[in-house]
């Protein structure tokens, strides 16, 4: 029988981890932990070798060098002046430069970046790089070997060597001196000078420039921009070579600073502070920086420039006295910090001009404390000590004076704390509570007398003390609330007693407080946000406060002095200013239940002055576009420009229709905003911009004046055809004369262009002319009769400022020459006997003047119509002859008209045709009879 699962769903409690699990976390956690222990001291490692001693130290100031110890493959990180053995290979990796210092002299190596050594007790093996070896202050040399070349640096000697790809090396002696030695002989190299060896140890003579100063890594100290002076000699120079001298930011010299060409050895120069890279080397008109460099292949050396200021005293101040009755003061000298000092030595005199000193001595820190100084009157100075490779100079202090004078009577003690008025904390959650006084070197204990009365008599504490404070511990309840009076006695060691004057203060069961909130010191208030700003603060002292604002700092002036119940004061209205704010207590209004503060008491509970700031409201920016009145075109965009003010942040752009209707609003924090405008229809538009600071923990929301400018939208006017009318006539009195066609605009354009076309759209086909940007007023060219189109299209402001319609004129003909006279033959009649004795026949007639050619026509009239038998072309001939056999007999008429052509021979002007007749009257043969041709001659 199946029964029915229950398949609800059963709770489950989350797993829990057991102990063993937990036991098993943690010793993996620990283990995780232990091998990364080791791997950081593996990666970390620095050899050692036991039972040797080390010859030298090395220090570095970026990264780390590495060591390889001899007869090793392993190489080890060294750490800060990790020592350095017998036989050990150091090299360098980029960006770091390594410094050994050997132990039994004086003597250091600094190794460049890619550098590697082997080292030696008094020898070097050089490798690869570049070096400075300074045996400065040493008894003895250094010799150093490299590819079987040795090298014998001279006691107080530095040189610099450089190792190259093509297995030369270059030294470089800036002190001291050198030797060379090779299989081929000996080789000085003093101070000043550069020798470039090959691989087998010979010189490789070729102009050279030797560095003198300043020294490789030297650290150049100066407390402003530092002329540096650098110093060089020239070897080998050729004739036309001078020295170039390159300054850079970085040892490869992809960021050159400076480059100067220089005839003479030396140039002093201006440098920033900072790490520089310096080189020189011989060069002549023809090279290029690279190529000169290049070619000598200079080693680059480091400069360093500090900014390394004077030290000034701090204490005691200018002409401060010190007393004693029986035991001389100490009297602590304390001065500024001077960036890369290793020590000071400080000078102590009575004199001013420290001819002699009763105090000279050396210290490495900024502070002294000088004893046994008697009556008189002292002058102290410090000079900054350096230690290193330093250059350039730093100025002692200036000299400050302090005197001491002894006293007869003994001083009462200075009471410190609490100060009189002070309220003093006897509640139960208080820490250890303190009086204190200032200490007086005659003392041999002090008395201290606390008493609710003034004369400090039946005093509730009296205790005798050795210091200068007494401590009122936290669990003490012999004070309760209420006002008291403490007052402090000194006595020497002769017995001698002095009372101090009498404090009071007032004890409460909780820390008294009284503390300035808002504004903070420095605070900048708006002028027109003064109203609106609530002067906060927190105090629990037992009296009304008194909120008060003065011009200064010292409240002599109170232009605000007002009593208040509450921790905040608002609606104050200043002008622009500076002024100081604080709460005082006032003694006249003291809310306390219990025994009441003194008057003088609660007149000491004033708070520090803070200064605040009253900003004047920022003016209103001069628009710079568009301005007042002026036209703006309803372009695309349309920048509005204003005057930048003095510490406004950003600017509320507003631009309103005529009808006060919003149409542009931006916050920017630029003094412009370009404004698509294209939609903006013609008529009167304003915009408005006011200057505006955010509210920041220094200050508080700052606006400033609106202004607002007027302008009136509208696009550019097009251009009118003025001249000539529209369908005029145009009659010219000679064929050369030449029209001309004006136009105008009211806008200034950006571009024009005129065109004459015979076409009706001038803009269409090939026109007649065509002149972009033309004058106003057009000269045209000869133009034959005839109907012409002429526009003029232009732009203005991105819009098109054309003429509206194309304009046209008429070029209508000259009036006509007037007909030739002199016809020849006129009216006559030819008959035969005429007509025989011509060959041909010739007609003539009188020119016109202006005329330069005629048309001549000759007809013949019948009865059926008139036959035409000559028309010619335009001929310059005032003749025309004709041969015979054209003519035929009957009524015959000639015409010739007077025309003016151009050198196309095309007609410019025509005339008027003047006619002449003549007649030919022959009698003509009757008609011949024919025979027959069957009949014969003679029958």
């Amino acid at each position: 029988m199946l029964k029915k699962r229950n398949t609800k769903l059963a709770h489950r409690d989350p797993p829990r981890l057991t102990a063993s699990e937990i036991i098993v976390f943690l010793i993996c956690v620990i283990g995780i932990c232990v091998c990364l222990f080791l791997f950081y001291r593996d990666l970390n490692a620095s050899l050692s070798r036991f039972g040797e001693m080390p010859i030298a130290t090395i220090s570095f100031k970026y990264k780390a060098a590495q060591r390889r110890i001899e007869n090793r493959v392993v190489w080890d990180r060294l750490k800060q002046h990790s020592p350095v053995y017998e036989g050990d290979l150091i090299r360098t990796a980029d960006l770091l430069n390594a410094t050994v210092h050997f132990l039994d002299t004086p003597a250091e190596i600094a190794l460049d970046e890619n550098s590697i050594i082997q080292i030696y007790a008094g020898r070097i093996d050089f490798s690869e790089g570049s070096l400075t070896v300074s045996s400065a202050n040493s008894n003895s040399g250094i010799i150093i070997t490299s590819g079987g070349k040795t090298l014998s640096i001279a006691a107080d000697s530095m040189v610099h060597l450089k190792t190259n790809p093509s297995g030369t090396v270059n030294l470089q002696v800036f002190e001291g001196s050198a030797l060379i030695e090779s299989e081929d002989g000996t080789i000085e190299a003093t101070a000043g000078n550069s020798v470039n060896l090959d691989a087998a140890g010979e010189p490789v003579p070729q102009s050279m420039t030797a560095p003198l100063t300043p020294y490789p890594q030297i650290k150049y100290l100066t407390s402003e921009n530092a002329g540096v002076r650098f110093s060089w000699n020239a070897v080998n120079y050729g004739e036309g070579e001078f020295t170039r001298l390159e300054i850079a930011h970085d040892k490869n010299f992809t960021r050159a600073a400076s480059v100067y060409d220089v005839e003479d050895s030396e140039i002093t120069v201006p440098l920033a502070q900072g790490t520089w890279w310096w080189r020189v080397y011989p060069a002549s008109a023809s090279q290029t920086d690279d190529a000169g460099a290049a070619a000598s292949n200079p080693s680059s050396l480091k400069l360093s420039v500090i900014a390394s200021y004077p030290p000034s005293p701090i204490a005691p101040v200018q002409d401060a006295a010190f007393s004693y009755r029986t035991k001389l003061p100490e009297v602590r000298l304390t001065w500024s910090e001077t960036a890369e000092a290793s020590g000071y030595v400080v000078e102590v005199s009575q004199d001013a001009s420290f001819a002699s000193t009763r105090i000279q001595t050396q210290t490495g820190g900024t502070s002294f404390l000088c004893v046994n100084l008697t009556d008189g009157t002292w002058y102290w100075r410090v000079r900054p000590v350096f230690v290193g490779n330093y250059a350039g100079s730093v100025d002692g202090s200036q000299a400050a004076a302090f005197s001491i004078a002894r006293k007869t009577d003994l001083q009462p003690p200075a009471l410190s704390y609490p100060a009189d008025g002070a309220f003093f904390n006897v509640g139960a959650a208080r820490q250890n509570s303190y009086f204190a006084w200032k200490r007086d070197p005659e003392a041999a204990s002090y008395t201290i007398n606390i008493s609710h009365n003034r004369d400090l008599s039946s005093p509730v504490i009296t205790r005798t003390v050795r210091d200068n404070f007494f401590t009122y511990g936290a669990s003490e309840t012999l004070l309760s609330d209420g006002g008291y009076y403490w007052g402090v006695t000194l006595t020497d060691s002769e017995g001698t007693a002095a009372l101090s004057e009498v404090f009071g203060f007032t004890t409460h069961k909780e820390e008294i407080f009284q503390r300035a909130v808002f504004p903070p010191e420095g605070y900048a208030i708006a002028e027109n946000s003064l109203l609106e700003t609530r002067f906060t603060w927190r105090t629990n002292v037992p009296a009304w406060m008194r909120f008060q604002v003065s011009p200064s700092r010292d409240f002599s002036t109170l232009l605000i002095n007002e009593l208040t119940s509450s921790e905040s004061a608002m609606g104050k209205k200043l002008p622009a200013g500076t002024y100081y704010w604080r709460i005082a207590a006032d003694s006249s209004s003291a809310r306390s239940n219990t025994r009441t503060a003194s008057a003088d008491m609660l007149a000491g509970f004033v708070t520090e002055p803070i200064m605040f700031k009253v900003l004047e409201q920022f003016g209103k920016p001069q628009p710079l576009s568009p301005l007042e009145n002026t036209r703006v075109f309803p372009v695309a965009e349309v920048e509005y420009r204003w005057t930048q003010l003095a510490d406004a942040e950003h600017y509320l752009l507003r631009v309103y229709s005529e009808k006060n209707a919003l149409l542009f609003e931006r916050d920017t924090r630029n003094t412009s905003v370009t404004v698509n405008m294209s939609g903006y229809e013609s008529g009167n538009y304003y915009w408005t911009v006011q200057a505006m600071a955010d509210a920041a923990p220094s200050q508080s929301k700052r606006t400033g004046q609106l202004l607002l400018t007027a302008f009136h939208v509208e696009p550019p006017k097009r251009v009118r055809l003025s001249s000539p009318e529209k369908s005029a006539e145009i009659k010219f009195t000679t064929p050369d004369e030449r029209g001309t066609v004006r136009w105008e605009s009211d806008e200034q354009l950006d571009s024009s262009r005129f065109v004459l076309s015979t076409n009706p759209n001038p803009l269409a086909g090939t026109p007649l002319m065509n002149v972009t940007n033309p004058p106003r007023e057009i000269q045209l060219i000869p133009l034959d009769i005839g109907t012409y189109y002429w526009t003029v299209t232009a732009q203005s402001h991105n819009f098109d400022a054309s003429a509206e319609a194309p304009s046209s004129f008429t070029v209508v003909p000259f009036a006509p020459f007037p007909p030739p006279g002199g016809l020849k033959p006129q009216g006559v009649v030819f008959g035969a006997e005429d007509i025989m004795n011509m060959q041909n026949m010739v007609f003539s007639w009188n020119p016109v003047e202006g005329a330069n050619a005629y048309i001549f026509v000759l007809e013949q009239r019948r009865a059926n119509g008139t036959r035409e038998i000559v028309r010619t072309r335009p001929r310059r001939q005032t003749t025309y002859t004709a041969e015979l056999d054209i003519l035929d007999v009957g009524a015959l008429v000639w015409r010739v008209e007077a025309v003016r052509i151009n050198a196309a021979e095309r007609i410019e002007r025509r005339g008027i045709a003047a006619q002449g007749t003549f007649a030919i009257n022959i009698q003509l043969p009757q008609e011949v009879k024919l025979y027959d041709t069957r009949t014969l001659y003679g029958n």
